[in-house]
């Protein structure tokens, strides 16, 4: 027979290995040591998975530009927790990377509506910056920067004006700016000097 409250005790344990080895693996991460933060995210996952090991994994692929990795592991996270919304973020973010914003667009709102998700602007902006591919998302987009949408030709010229912006700005130098913005780019800039 099982002893539940010893099985119990013992997921607790694992649990908390596994968010140890998580955060030494970030703090790989941060300071440009992807290697070891891919091995120590792996052991974590190994020792006990959880949602916010594989998003760190995907993004720390994402940052190796191994962006169908980091959609990969965004997946496995949303199966184990459904209700974390970093990981729809994310493969929003990364699809818009791979120039797919279209495909991004239903990943940003699931990350909108998540129930945990702390950040939901990152998705609202990610699916602000994409506004000019989809005319559904569209008014949304320009709402979400102050623009409101009237329709008719005003808007239409509005929307071209926005488009050609909007390529002008990904043609500039900023990668953060192309990739699309998460919660770690937060936890990032908290952490500069």
């Amino acid at each position: 027979m099982l002893n539940y409250p010893v099985a119990m005790e013992e997921q607790n344990l694992m649990r908390e290995q596994a968010n140890v080895l998580s955060d030494r693996a970030f703090r790989h991460q941060m300071n440009g040591e992807l290697g070891h933060a891919i091995a120590l995210y792996r052991r974590s996952i190994n020792t006990f998975p959880t949602a916010e090991a594989h998003t760190y994994l995907g993004w720390t692929y994402s940052m190796m530009d191994r962006h169908e990795e980091a959609i990969s592991e965004c997946k496995k996270a949303i199966l184990l927790d459904p209700s974390f919304g970093n990981p729809y973020n994310d493969i929003g973010a990364y699809l818009i990377e791979l120039n797919r914003p279209e495909d991004a667009i239903p990943w940003l709102e699931r990350a909108m509506t998540a129930p945990r998700y702390e950040t939901p602007q990152f998705a609202q902006m990610n699916l602000g910056r994409e506004r000019r591919l989809d005319t559904v998302a569209l008014p949304l987009g320009l709402e979400l920067v102050g623009i409101p949408d009237h329709g008719g030709h005003d808007a239409e010229d509005r929307r071209e004006h926005e488009r050609e912006r909007h390529r002008q700005h990904r043609q500039g130098p900023s990668q953060r700016a192309r990739r699309g913005f998460t919660v770690r780019d937060l936890d990032e800039w908290r952490q500069r000097p």
